[in-house]
């Protein structure tokens, strides 16, 4: 039988759904405060971007995960996830150092 994978939306909706009316604020808050969690691979990505200052999602890929391309695959996705978040932002367009190709380039939002 598979594991059901539940959205961060989904996620969130069943966290709510927990929060009882008589539960203490602190049950609330904790709840709301799922949607700040980074994941592991959101977390590795954006340590490497902080180091690299600016990049693209296949150089901040290669530096985290080398030549394990399954990998690189998986931390290089979280780029869409960390901009729907405003933890980073893009900032331009260049030719990708990994690929060769024109890519976006990202960066670590200012608080």
């Amino acid at each position: 039988m598979a594991k059901e994978v539940l959205s961060t939306g989904d996620l969130l909706e069943w966290a709510e759904s927990r929060v009882r009316i008589s539960d203490p604020v602190t049950s609330k808050q904790a709840a709301d405060g799922i949607a700040l969690i980074f994941t592991q691979l959101e977390s590795e990505f954006m340590a490497a971007l902080s180091e690299l200052s600016e990049a693209t999602s296949n150089e901040v890929a290669a530096r985290v995960a080398g030549d394990n391309f399954g990998r690189r695959n998986s931390i290089r996705r979280r780029a869409s996830d960390l901009v729907a978040k405003h933890a980073i932002e893009q900032s331009g367009v260049r030719q990708c150092e990994i690929t060769g190709k024109k890519a976006a380039v990202y960066k670590v939002c200012s608080a």
